[in-house]
């Protein structure tokens, strides 16, 4: 008999589990991250949409504008561009930027080893612009003048 209710009570519990999981969100869509209009890298993937939210690759995003970036193990990253400077967090929908709590519009997350943040919170950051376009599969990031860019050509993909 306890064998019985143990078993019952188990089903029922995995059953429980499985209904009040979240769904699985669809399948995130690459973009071509492009810094002035130019390819940062080669693979094509350095910004995606995940969840409705456009998110850039934090350290192909970071080289491309010559900013200084620090892991802070494995789930926290320091960014420091033109003087200005975010601490981010996987998980976390609030970063720092400069010395004051923001809210961003979607957690950072880690795709294949890649650190991935809000683009627009990367552009406030580096005091730029964006503009996505959903039918190239691109989002152009223009820094405002002043800002320091390196060529994105010249640096070897990862």
């Amino acid at each position: 008999m306890h064998a019985h209710l143990t078993a019952r009570f188990g089903a029922v519990a995995l059953a429980a589990a499985i209904a009040t999981a979240p769904l699985a969100a669809g399948a995130d869509t690459a973009y071509m991250l492009l810094i002035g209009g130019r390819p940062t890298d080669r693979a094509g993937a350095s910004a995606r949409v995940h969840d409705g939210t456009v998110y850039v690759d934090l350290v192909r995003a970071t080289r491309a504008l010559s900013g200084l970036l620090t892991f802070n193990g494995a789930h926290s990253a320091l960014i420091t561009l033109n003087g200005h400077s975010a601490q981010f967090t996987v998980g976390s929908k609030i970063a720092v930027m400069d010395g004051k709590d923001v809210a961003l519009k979607g957690a950072p997350f880690v795709a294949r080893g890649d650190m991935f943040v809000p683009i627009d919170a990367f552009a406030t950051l580096a005091r730029a612009t964006f503009a996505t376009d959903a039918r190239t599969k691109s989002v152009d990031f223009v820094p405002f003048s002043g800002s320091t860019v390196s060529d994105p050509a010249a640096s070897p993909a990862p």
